[in-house]
């Protein structure tokens, strides 16, 4: 399974700027699971991923990082999660 966490916080102006792309993002790539993670309510994550700015995204694969993304910056995220989205990964239930 593939992740594309958000590392941020509610006070900080440009990890909030970046929200409209992470959920449009999650919306149009269902077979990537996105998490949102508040660098002031779960700390012990943020220090565990050496997190030091916000906004920072990790792309996450088979539980170890493979990329990442320190700033706000749309084009590059949408890069990241366009080139790893599998099709294939996507599942389809047929009723």
């Amino acid at each position: 399974m593939q992740v594309v966490a958000h590392f941020g916080a509610s006070w900080c102006v440009t990890s909030l700027s970046m929200n409209y792309k992470f959920e449009e993002l999650a919306q149009t790539h269902p077979e990537i699971l996105f998490l949102y993670v508040d660098v002031d309510d779960i700390q012990s994550v943020s220090s565990k991923y050496g997190v030091k700015a916000m906004p920072t995204f990790f792309l996450i694969k088979n539980k170890e990082v493979v990329r990442k993304i320190v700033g706000a910056n749309p084009d590059e995220l949408k890069k990241l999660v366009d080139a790893s989205a599998d099709p294939f990964e996507t599942q389809i239930v047929v009723k």
